[in-house]
């Protein structure tokens, strides 16, 4: 049932990202704007996949990090 909630809860968030960012894109200044480097001017054909490398090791590393205080939150909650 914890593997369904997750399941679910992700679902629900990964909708309502495309769903902000349907919205966004539909403003006046979202043309304008370089979304993830798009169009910048790169030294060589690695540098764009070193840029989504790191921001993949972020967003490994911050998922970690929450899972493990709310681990911690959770033991110290049990044990009030």
């Amino acid at each position: 049932m914890k593997t369904l909630n997750r399941t679910l809860l992700t679902l629900v968030l990964a909708v309502g990202v495309v769903l902000t960012w349907s919205m966004i894109s539909q403003t006046a200044w979202a043309s304008s704007v370089s979304l993830l480097g798009v169009g910048e001017d790169y030294d060589n054909v690695l540098q764009p996949w070193i840029k989504v490398g790191a921001a993949i090791v972020v967003m490994v590393a911050a998922t970690q990090l929450v899972q493990k205080a709310s681990g911690w939150i959770g033991k110290a909650r049990s044990r009030a």
